[in-house]
């Protein structure tokens, strides 16, 4: 090869591996998250899922696939949507249940380029174990309690530790693994010889499996079903024997109708630390500490201690993906540069002082590629509380507040459920230091599918009422009864809002709800009530609607005189 050959083929290894920046948190995404609108974030993350391509049975997906497909089941979720069909968290379930995704990031791919480059993102250990707690209560928020027992029960898969050490019998962080490996065989000492599997300790995952196999049980009365149940139940009492209390109340489906899982703070943040950044390392955003839950419930009053913290699994070596292939890289970029120095400098001809500057290169290159990949999910929680109650009327406000914290969450129009089985909600609560009025307010500012709004225009808001709920022959009945509309069908209405190009059907969504017409979207799908999503969409007064067709422009205006018999809402 000539030298300028040579020195070419340098530029480039160090232009392709050097080129790889390293991730860094969604800015918008986190913003819009940790302030509660959730309407902008889901947005955000609709557009950015948009352009990533379908993944058909055998094929790769985008390195990036499960990460956005997961962070836009978080939004969803948080904002109180699970519709049924393709949604986000059927998505990231299909893929975390294989087991090849990243088969080829053990060779040479993984080893020549960024870890970000090689391989698609996965989440460490304890991120795929909370997007299952994720999936199984979109499943259970759903009322199918079959398939979040399954999505819950893939939460508590086997982890590997490593073997030396471990007879001190204590929780040991990955940068204490890395520290004690200097100075030995990386490949042994990350190697199968010294890695042991042991059973989770992820105690949120068995108590929420032995909660939908106590649920499921109800409708079927299957006895190994409820066998089940309580061995899930005695397994999380093993792992934390603060929970006995919980246990217990959850064994009897006669104390509680109702199924709150609360998650509160911002999951720890994913750095690069050590020689090289190559260690994959957690620092906590928001401090762990043992505040209780305090929740009322009409009379009822409770106070509940968190399940899960992720601030304690991020720092659990076994919860974090092992680190042999990222130090021995920086190792061996390390000795090349020597070895490449040396031969340049003692190699007496431009031949070898060439041949030492590919060395160099080279491993330069290898180590700017050696640092950890930190992709990671910036939008889990820092804790779970797990919280059953008892909704004994329709119209109930719940009030939920962590002890000594700001944040307080009134949810408002929660009722008992239709059925045996008891009710689920995924609740997020703000974290901020600035409280939100509409989280506090407990009020319904516009009807909708599940409830009325006292004292607010039956009419339609897209004619100037406040009325939300989708076209339909009972939505009709109600501006009918109030005075409006009566010379109008369900279906005209129906064309009203096609006109100004309005969805209101999970059909019509593809899985992925859209922003609201109350935020300047173009849908009606409602987050169920008992979410942060409801609180924040109803709990608070809107702007008047501005028509985008001339027909609906028409009739709003012809509306907007006051007729004699004008009544309140309904």
């Amino acid at each position: 090869m000539s030298s300028s050959k040579a020195l070419g083929v340098t530029g480039l290894v160090v232009a392709m591996l050097v080129g790889g920046c390293m991730a860094r948190p969604e800015a918008r995404l986190v913003e819009t998250f940790e302030t509660g609108e959730l309407g902008s974030a889901r947005e955000f993350m609709n557009g950015r899922v948009s352009s990533l391509k379908v993944v058909a049975t055998g094929e790769k997906p985008d390195r990036d696939y499960v990460l956005e497909w997961m962070r836009t089941g978080m939004v969803t979720l948080a904002d109180g949507y699970s519709l049924p069909g393709h949604s986000a968290w059927d998505r990231v379930y299909a893929i975390l249940r294989t087991t090849e995704t990243n088969a080829e990031s053990t060779g040479v791919l993984a080893f020549l380029t960024t870890e970000e480059l090689a391989k698609t993102w996965k989440g460490e250990p304890f991120e795929q174990a909370m997007a299952f707690v994720c999936i199984g209560s979109h499943y259970a928020m759903q009322g199918d309690w079959g398939s979040a027992r399954a999505a819950f029960q893939n939460s508590e898969f086997s982890l590997k530790a490593i073997k030396e050490g471990n007879e001190e019998g204590k929780v040991r962080s990955t940068d204490e693994i890395i520290t004690a490996s200097e100075g030995k065989e990386e490949a042994a000492y990350f190697g199968d010889e010294n890695l042991m599997t042991v059973d989770t300790d992820f105690a949120l995952g068995y108590l929420l499996h032995g909660l939908a196999a106590r649920q499921q049980a109800i409708g079927s009365g299957d006895p190994g079903t409820l066998l089940e149940a309580d061995e899930n139940f005695n397994k999380a009492l093993k792992l934390n024997p603060n929970l006995k209390d919980l246990v217990a109340r959850l064994k009897d489906v006669s104390s509680y109708n109702t199924i709150l899982l609360v998650d509160y703070g911002r999951g720890p943040q994913k750095i690069g630390t050590g020689m090289d950044n190559v260690v994959a390392s957690f620092k906590p955003l928001h401090d762990s500490c043992a505040s209780p839950m305090l929740v009322k419930a009409g009379p009822q009053n409770g106070s509940f201690t968190h399940v899960c913290d992720l601030n304690v699994m991020a720092v659990d070596h076994r919860w974090n993906n092992l680190q042999d292939m990222r130090t021995a890289k920086s190792y061996l970029g390390t000795a090349l540069i020597g070895a490449g120095a040396v031969t340049a400098a003692a190699g007496g001809s431009r031949d070898a002082a060439i041949a030492g500057l590919v060395m160099m290169g080279i491993g330069a290159a290898m180590k700017a590629s050696a640092h950890a990949d930190i992709r990671y999910c910036e939008i889990m929680p820092q804790r779970l509380y797990v919280v059953p109650m008892t909704v004994s009327a329709p119209n109930t406000t719940v009030t939920v507040e962590i002890e000594g914290k700001p944040a307080k969450l009134a949810l408002a129009a929660m009722g008992p459920p239709a059925g045996r089985a008891a009710q689920f909600r995924y609740v997020r609560m703000l974290s901020g230091a600035t409280p939100k009025p509409w989280a506090e307010s407990g009020q319904v500012y516009f009807a909708n599918e599940h409830a009325a709004a006292a004292g607010r225009v039956a009419l339609p808001y897209i004619l100037g009422g406040h009325c939300v709920r989708p076209p339909s022959s009972e939505a009709m009945a109600r501006y009918q009864a109030a005075g409006f509309l009566r010379d109008m069908t369900a279906v005209q209405l129906e064309e009203l809002y096609r006109l100004e190009k309005i969805r209101w059907t999970a059909q019509d969504s593809n899985g992925q709800a859209g922003r609201h017409v109350l935020e300047g979207g173009d849908s009606l799908l409602c987050p169920l009530p008992g979410t942060l999503g409801y609180a924040r969409l109803f709990g608070q007064d809107r702007p008047p609607y501005s028509p985008k067709s001339k027909e609906v422009a028409a009739l709003a205006a012809q509306l907007a005189v006051p007729p004699p018999a004008k009544q309140a809402a309904r």
